[in-house]
């Protein structure tokens, strides 16, 4: 667990400078989801506490989503349709 700590210290001295990318690393340690599957997540897919992911690598599947995870997606700024990058 200390590790886990050290880990937030990490991201909390990284934040300002590469926001989206630290908001990247700390959804993907929070619910163990695929790079891929949280780089295509879009706006559209989130349903309250569940991201509805219709195209992962073995079909459809959900992505429960706790309070520290929903905070954390409510903090990123919608730059696009997509919750962790910019269209292009």
């Amino acid at each position: 667990m200390a590790q886990f700590g050290l880990l937030g210290e990490a991201f909390d001295a990284l934040q300002e400078d590469h926001p989206q990318a630290i908001n990247l690393l700390r959804f993907l340690t929070l619910t163990g989801c695929r790079r891929g599957e949280a780089l295509g997540l879009e706006w559209s897919m989130i349903d309250g506490k569940r991201a509805a992911l219709p195209d992962a690598k073995s079909g459809p599947k959900s992505i429960w989503l706790g309070k520290a995870t929903r905070r954390l997606i409510a903090s990123c700024p919608r730059q696009s349709q997509f919750v962790f990058g910019i269209d292009d």
